[in-house]
């Protein structure tokens, strides 16, 4: 006996010799080889009426009205949770910002304390680590000697007579002279 399967249709009736929403019929005396089943919706099957059809649509019409509040809620909180979901992750990813740069900050203080350079300097320098931040301050701990090298300021008088001092002009001199090569 060979059976085929179909799931029954909610809310209606097995027609007569069916089982489980099979249609059972024995074919033995006919063909010599036992039960077969049929699958409902074949030719072999009942037509249902016009007023059947359109109950059974009515009824499922009415099914779906009756569940879309229950799917709009639903829906409604699937975005509810979203969004409370991603404002968590929003505000982790801020405060992961904040910790990143209040450590960036104590590393360059560290960096700063270390090597006596200034925080205005220490904060120029390249590096995402202390230690290539402590790196760099080095080089410009170890430059530092030679950026101050000279010892008197380049003012222009031409080739010094006597000693340095002599030709230091005062500060008012130099005053009026940059005062007459502005524009205004």
């Amino acid at each position: 006996m060979s059976v085929e399967e179909t799931e029954p249709v909610e809310g209606t009736e097995p027609a007569s010799g069916e089982v489980g929403g099979v249609n059972v019929e024995d074919n033995a005396g006919e063909s010599g080889k036992g039960d077969t089943a049929t699958v409902p919706g074949k030719a072999s099957e009942p037509e249902t009426s016009e007023d059947d059809k359109d109950a059974q649509i009515a009824e499922l019409r009415k099914q779906l009205e009756d569940a879309q509040p229950i799917l709009q809620a639903h829906a409604e909180a699937e975005e509810q949770n979203k969004t409370d979901l991603q404002k968590a992750n929003e505000r982790a990813e801020g405060l992961e910002a904040e910790l990143t740069r209040l450590r960036d900050e104590a590393a360059r203080a560290r960096v700063a304390e270390k090597t006596g350079l200034s925080s205005d300097v220490v904060a120029l320098l390249n590096g995402s680590t202390e230690e290539e931040i402590l790196k760099a301050a080095e080089k410009v701990v170890k430059a530092r000697p030679r950026l101050h090298s000279r010892s008197e300021p380049v003012t222009g008088a031409g080739p010094s007579k006597g000693s340095p001092t002599e030709n230091k002009p005062s500060p008012s001199k130099l005053a009026d002279a940059i005062r007459k090569r502005m524009p205004y």
